[in-house]
């Protein structure tokens, strides 16, 4: 795979977008970080087209409006817990901004699902490009990372890989343990993998 993380010609990540509580926290220098972050993401999908995306981990919707920028005709489904932990905050007002954010395109977002408690999500497809940015154990990484196999996923995405030791730890065991996928380490600002047959 010719993959070049360069890819996203003159595509930004509008820092209006950003959740008010997300606009107090980041500041110039983060925000930059953020911008090719979610570039990254856009350049993956603005290569691999995917038709259908699916996301474990929603919070606000940003890697999915990068992904659906890219693709905006891909069908797009996301679950979140909701659960107050880490990116999922309590409540609902993430999952309020991320359903405002996504309106215009094929968006179905479930914000009651813990990924950790089902052996299958409740879609009817096999994803072309499935997001890993859930549960952030070396238990629940990989529980995810199965749950993309179990669905044939063509593509998975798995993020936070350099800024969270157990989740890199699942990566490498997932590989590990499918020698038949394909992937590629991507260095930026925490770290993704992107993994493929």
């Amino acid at each position: 795979m010719d993959f070049r993380v360069d890819r996203y010609g003159d595509w930004v990540f509008p820092k209006t977008i950003l959740h008010p509580d997300d606009m107090a926290r980041f500041g110039v220098k983060e925000y930059a970080h953020f911008n090719k972050y979610y570039q990254l993401k856009y350049a993956i999908a603005s290569q691999i087209k995917p038709k259908t995306i699916v996301e474990i981990g929603v919070r606000a919707g940003y890697s999915a409006y990068a992904f659906l920028q890219a693709c905006p005709e891909a069908i797009y489904y996301g679950f979140d817990n909701n659960a107050g932990l880490d990116g999922g905050c309590k409540g609902l007002r993430y999952y309020d901004w991320a359903c405002k954010l996504l309106d215009s395109y094929k968006v179905t977002i479930v914000n009651d699902l813990d990924s950790q408690s089902v052996t299958r999500l409740p879609i009817d497809f096999a994803p072309y490009l499935m997001h890993i940015d859930g549960s952030h154990s070396f238990e629940g990484c990989m529980h995810d990372l199965n749950l993309a196999k179990s669905h044939k996923a063509a593509f998975i995405l798995v993020d936070d890989v350099d800024y969270i030791d157990t989740v890199e730890e699942a990566v490498d065991v997932f590989l590990k343990e499918n020698t038949d996928l394909k992937h590629l380490y991507i260095g930026d600002f925490r770290g993704q993998c992107l993994m493929w047959r």
